[in-house]
Formats: structure tokens, C-alpha cells, sequence
């Protein structure tokens, strides 16, 4: 009977503990289907974030070429050093050796190498030297991974226009961030393992989305012009003690811009030494009133509309007329002037007089119709539409005003294109400084830019040329001459306003020249304004001897034949002056202009004292010009 309860005992007990296994394989089978099943998602991405590792690669962006495939931007291959703090073995002073490279302190590099983390940067992007002075320190637990760094050979050439990236490869100014989507390229997406302590197994990587080089960018930029351009407008800040400057090269028939030069400039490649002032792109985000270089849109207007004639003569009273109020003063005190030599003497009184000849309306047509107060679409960041306002808001002397080039403020990029328009026969074309998007060497995208459209007539167009031509050679305009070559162009001398006075400044200027070349089949325009000259202020002084700088080495570079098809310039390092032959015709032509000038005189001496000259009440508001 014993034996017998033992057994039933035993039984029992068997029974228990299968009993009690079977609901352990249940409890287990139930969490591993919770686990396996239920919970799958949530756990694999556990367990990828504890062992695997998503990282983004930077792509190389693509090279920034001038018009003739020169680099001007390109992308190298640099270092980055890094650390894990939970390895690294520092000396005190291998610290202050690493410190001192870093450019940091020895207690904040102590403090970042107590981190708890596995990773952290140390210094993205190293120059090559001091990685090398970094390895010689050989450190354990730091390490450098291979990044992309964009480079700038040229250092401060073409500055603005370029722009910079920032340290995660981005564009952040200029052409850089205006055409990032292009050149910035499409970063990979590499999966990593990791290991027991967190670090990078690189061998095991395995590439989720394979990136793309950026694309490559072709200016129509010329990098010599550029260089021209901005070694003589550096010159010429420098002498005339100057706050800056801008000089545009720009071709008249395809608005193609062949440099864009500003002063300061600055070096993209170490751009945060630098205030971000010297970044921005006066040449299209700065508006000012632009003075006499503006009277061309007057000069225009009449003659389009026939309400003047180039010889037609007008009483230019003595060099002081009120209107309502105001009054306006010419440098000289001239008596009588034909329309030609309004502009080529730049009497501020006849320039008024002939645009008291148009209705606010038709001034305000023809204003808006030479592009003025809307963006060139020129291709960079930051462009300013300048501002003309609605005639509605015009008083009883604005348009006295405006016909001088007061009230009315305008950027460089659109006067030059608005004389570009003159220059090529009465088109108003789109300057561009952007010619296309490449791949491989190929031009795959273009950027035309917008068509151009008829302001004047050809007819009105040449008229004005002759006129502009006198400017340089008998009028204000005679220091941008160019050996060799016909010019035509105009001179500019505008106060500024001052905002804190309410009032314009008796000291602060814009010297400015625009003109192009050769007159008669024009290759290039060019502009170049002064930004606040001390000393000579004059636009005749100060702009129009660096337009003829520049001009001269322009002519040489770009092949353009002189007169008599003969090639003669300064080279481009020399100031030397080369005369051209002068022609028959020219001599007998002077011969004339100056017997015509002597029968004016007579015809003032004769008819001068039956005029009464307009009288009123002096006004401080007062416009200056260039010295004839």
C-alpha cells in the first residue's frame, strides 16, 4: 500500500510539474509571439539603433566655371577630425599642443573630451597642414573621416558673385546658394554597423540611396575682364579715399556680363573674417539717385517723341531756374546751348527745360519702359527694384527732378542696361550672369533670359550715340577717352541724401561713367561709379579715368579693332597712353565745331541782353555736375 500512495505520489507530482512547464512554455511562446510578431517593428528599430547606424554622405559639389572654362569654384577633398571621448587618452600637454592648433582652449577642448558621447566633431574641414601637425600629435581616440570642401583659387575675384557654402555643404551666398539645387548635388545614404562601443565599422557598410555629383555651373563671366575690372576700381577706391565701389563690363547685343567687380571685396574661402557688408552685391541690391548719368532717359524721351532736335538751341539762364520754389544750378553759367551741348556740357537747366516738354505720364512711360523700377532678373540673390513712384505722387517739381536724375533712385545694373540699350539700336536686353547648367563637359540646360524688347527707335538710338560722343570729346566726359577708339558716354555727379539730416549731404557724392565703345559698333558698355570719394568728387575725375582704364585693357584682351582696323591700347599692366591715328575727316570736322562755336558766341553777345532771366525764390535744394 506504501508503494502504491508513493507511486500515485510521484504521479501527482509529474503531473504538477509538466503541468507547471506547460504554462512556462506558454507564458514563453506567448512573449516570444509578442516579440516576434506583435512588437517585430518596434524592437528591429531597437535593435538597429544599438548595432546599425544611417549616415549621410556629402556629395562633391560641382565646379563653378568662367565663360572660357576657367575654375572658379571647385570642391577638394579635405580631412575632419573627430573624437570619441570615451577612448580617447589625453596628456596635459598634448591637450595644449591639440588646444593651440584648434585654435581653442585647453580647458574647452578638456571640457568636449569628457563628453559621455561615443562621437563628436572637433574640427570640420581642416587645411592640410594642421591635420598633418594633428596626426604627428598621434592621439588615441581621435580620428579624421574623408568631407568635401569647396575651394576658391582665385581667392577674392568674382567674391560677390560666387558666394560661399556653409560647413554642411550648403550654399549660404551668391551663385553658391541662388543655383544650390544645381550644383549642390544629392548626398548617399549609407547604412553602418556599430560596434560594442558605438564606433563606425565603415567595412560593413552597405549603401541605401546612392547620391549624385552636382552639376556644373558656366558663367558668361570672363575671369580676365573681371580681373580688370576690379584691379582698376580697387585703384581707384584706394586713391580717392572712397567708402566703395562698382564697375560692370557688360556685353550691349546679348546682356551677356562679362565681370562684375565691387569694392571691398572679400576672400570666399575664410568669408567669416570678413562683416557681411562685404558680402552683399551693390552692383544689383544697392538703389541710389543716380544724377546726370540719368538724363539720358530725358534726352531720349524728347527725341522720340520729336519734342526736341539735336541743334535746336535753348537759353540755358545763366546757370540758376526756379520752379516752384526750387531752385537748380548749373556748375558754369551757361547762356545758350543746342540739346547737344545740354548733355555734353550736362547743363542740369537745359536737361530740365527739355523735360518740361513731357507730359509726367510719358516721363514716367519712357522711365519704366528702360527697365527702372523692376529687377533686371539678372540671375543672383539680393536684387533691388530701385523707385519710381506713381506720377500721382509726384509734386510740382518732380519732374524738373527727376529729369536730372533726383527723385528717383535706380541700381548700376539697371542704368548700364538701360545705356546698353542705346548702344545696341533702342533694344532693352536681360543681363545675365549665368549661361547654363553643364554635365560632363555638356551644356545641358540654358538660361536665355528674357527677350529683348524696342524702347527707341534706331533713328533715336544714333542720335543719341553722336551726342554721347561729343560728351567725351569736347564735353565733360574727356578723361574717359581711349586711344584708338570713338566712346560715347556720360558722366555722373549726385549728392547723397542724408536720412539722419533729412536733407541732401554737402559732402557725400556718387561719381559715376557709363559709356561704350567703339561708338558706332559697340562691343562693350561699361559702368563705373564711386561710392563717396574724398577730394575730387567730380564723375569726370573720378569714374571716367577708371572707365577709360579699364576700357583700354578691355580693347586689347577682346581683340577689338581701333580705327583704320588697327588694334591700339594700353597693354594691360601699363598706364602709358597710346595715341591713334587721327582721321582727315575728324580734323575737319574740329575745324567746323569750332567755327560754330564762334558764331554762337556772337549770337549770345547779340541776343543775351533782350533775355530776362527766370527769377524766384532760392530753395537748399541744390544738384551738382561735372566740371567741363
Amino acid at each position: 500500500m506504501r508503494e502504491v500512495s508513493a507511486d500515485v505520489r510521484t504521479l501527482k507530482r509529474l503531473k504538477i510539474a509538466a503541468f507547471m512547464l506547460l504554462i512556462f512554455g506558454a507564458v514563453v511562446g506567448l512573449r516570444l509571439f509578442q516579440f516576434q510578431i506583435i512588437q517585430h517593428d518596434q524592437l528591429s528599430a531597437k535593435s538597429e539603433q544599438q548595432y546599425l547606424r544611417t549616415l549621410k554622405l556629402e556629395p562633391r559639389r560641382g565646379t563653378i566655371y568662367d565663360r572660357n572654362g576657367k575654375e572658379l569654384a571647385v570642391s577638394v577633398s579635405v580631412n575632419s577630425l573627430y573624437a570619441n571621448p570615451r577612448e580617447t587618452t589625453i596628456t596635459k600637454t598634448s591637450t595644449n599642443r591639440l588646444a593651440f592648433i584648434l585654435g581653442t582652449s585647453p580647458e574647452e577642448l578638456a571640457a568636449k573630451l569628457r563628453s559621455p558621447k561615443h562621437f563628436i566633431w572637433l574640427w570640420r574641414k581642416i587645411p592640410p597642414r594642421k591635420a598633418e601637425s594633428i596626426a604627428a600629435l598621434n592621439i588615441k581616440g581621435l580620428g579624421v573621416v574623408k568631407e568635401n570642401k569647396r575651394y576658391y583659387p582665385k581667392r577674392t575675384l568674382a567674391a560677390q558673385i560666387l558666394g560661399f557654402v556653409g560647413t554642411d555643404n550648403e550654399g549660404l551666398e551668391g551663385l553658391e546658394y541662388m543655383y544650390d539645387a544645381y550644383v549642390g548635388g544629392e548626398p548617399s545614404l549609407v547604412l553602418v554597423k556599430k560596434d560594442a562601443k558605438g564606433r563606425n565599422i565603415y567595412a560593413s557598410r552597405r549603401i541605401l540611396k546612392e547620391g549624385s555629383k552636382g552639376l556644373d555651373i558656366l558663367l558668361n563671366i570672363d575671369e580676365t575682364v573681371q580681373y580688370i575690372a576690379e584691379k582698376e576700381l580697387a585703384r581707384q577706391v584706394a586713391e580717392s579715399r572712397a567708402r566703395g565701389g562698382v564697375a560692370i563690363v557688360m556685353d550691349p547685343h546679348s546682356g551677356e556680363v562679362l565681370a562684375l567687380a565691387h569694392q571691398p571685396s572679400f576672400n570666399p574661402n575664410s568669408f567669416l573674417d570678413y562683416k557681411p557688408a562685404r558680402w552683399k552685391r551693390s552692383a544689383i541690391s544697392d538703389a541710389y539717385e543716380p544724377g546726370s548719368t540719368f538724363k539720358i532717359v530725358t534726352l531720349a524721351a524728347v527725341l522720340e517723341e520729336g519734342l526736341a532736335q539735336p541743334d535746336e538751341i535753348l537759353y540755358a539762364e545763366n546757370g540758376t531756374l526756379v520752379v516752384a520754389g526750387k531752385s537748380y544750378h548749373d556748375v558754369h553759367n551757361y547762356h545758350w546751348l543746342t540739346t547737344r551741348e545740354v548733355i555734353s556740357k550736362s547743363s542740369n537747366i537745359g536737361t530740365i527745360k527739355l523735360g518740361q516738354r513731357l507730359e509726367p505720364d510719358l516721363m514716367y512711360r519712357y522711365i519704366r519702359n528702360f527697365g527702372f523700377g523692376s529687377k533686371t532678373d539678372i540671375g543672383l540673390p539680393g536684387e533691388a527694384k530701385g523707385l519710381v513712384r506713381e506720377t500721382e505722387e509726384w509734386s510740382g517739381v518732380s519732374l524738373s527732378s527727376i529729369s536730372i536724375g533726383y527723385e528717383i533712385s535706380v541700381t548700376p545694373i539697371q542704368l548700364i542696361t538701360a545705356y546698353a540699350a542705346v548702344a545696341n539700336g533702342g533694344h532693352l536686353v536681360n543681363p545675365r550672369v549665368v549661361r547654363g547648367v553643364m554635365k560632363e563637359g555638356r551644356l545641358i540646360k540654358e538660361f536665355p533670359g528674357l527677350p529683348a524688347r524696342r524702347v527707341i527707335s534706331d533713328k533715336t538710338a544714333e542720335i543719341i550715340t553722336s551726342i554721347l560722343k561729343e560728351v567725351v570729346t569736347v564735353g565733360t566726359g574727356r578723361t574717359a577717352a581711349v586711344p584708338g577708339y570713338d566712346v560715347a558716354g556720360k558722366t555722373g555727379t549726385a549728392l547723397k541724401f542724408d536720412i539722419e539730416l533729412g536733407a541732401y549731404s554737402s559732402s557725400k557724392y556718387v561719381a559715376s561713367f557709363v559709356g561704350y565703345f567703339p561708338a558706332d559698333d559697340p562691343r562693350v558698355v561699361i559702368l563705373v561709379l564711386i561710392d563717396e570719394p574724398k577730394g575730387s568728387f567730380y564723375g569726370s575725375e573720378v569714374a571716367a579715368p577708371t572707365f577709360s582704364r579699364i576700357a583700354s585693357q578691355v580693347a586689347r584682351y577682346m581683340k577689338i579693332p581701333a580705327r583704320n582696323n588697327l588694334l591700339i591700347a594700353a597693354a594691360p599692366d601699363t598706364d602709358k597712353k597710346v595715341e591713334g591715328p587721327a582721321k582727315k575727316g575728324e580734323e575737319i570736322s574740329n575745324i567746323f565745331k569750332r567755327i560754330d562755336r564762334g558764331l554762337k558766341k556772337l549770337l549770345v553777345k547779340a541776343v543775351s541782353p533782350l533775355m530776362i532771366p527766370t527769377k524766384g525764390k532760392a530753395a537748399s535744394y541744390r544738384t551738382n555736375e561735372d566740371s567741363s
